[in-house]
Parts: structure tokens; sequence; C-alpha cells
């Protein structure tokens, strides 16, 4: 999937975080946050929501995952991420 350019040092890889190595197997963990600042309007989040639903409807039927789109607001209440 391309969701275009992105700055690489903002770039977090969650699988080498100690958190993430000490769950351990079979846990359900987020796999990929993209945080968008600097927006009130989040009438767009529809658009990629519906298309990352397309996208990963095979995932989501084999995984039993949930596809879910957040502003930065709302990520940082639900805690997948935290300000620095």
């Amino acid at each position: 999937m391309t969701f275009g350019e992105f700055n690489k040092e903002n770039l977090f890889h969650i699988e080498d975080s100690q958190i993430y190595k000490n769950l351990g197997s079979g846990i359900k963990t987020v796999e990929f946050i993209l945080v968008i600042k600097k927006t009130d309007d989040i009438a767009w989040l529809a658009g990629p929501l519906a298309e990352l639903k397309k996208r990963l409807l095979m995932v989501r039927k084999i995984w039993g995952i949930k596809v879910k789109v957040l502003n930065e607001e709302l990520a940082e209440r639900d805690g997948l991420i935290c300000r620095v």
C-alpha cells in the first residue's frame, strides 16, 4: 500500500520497541499508524477508511481484525500515540 511521501525521521518501527517485544506472540497489536497533524476537518477520514477496508478485506476476514482511521486527537485518546 502506498500512502505518499513522508519524512522517514518520523517513522517509528513499533516491532523494534521493547514493549512490543515483551508482549510475545499471540497478542493482537496495532500494525500501522499514520498520523496526519494540523487538521480540524475529519470528514476526509471516511475516504481512507473505505479504501483501507476494501484493500484489506482478505486480511480482515482471515485474521478477524478491524480497520480504524483516527485523527491525532482520537489516536492520543485511545493511547495509540503520545506527545513527546
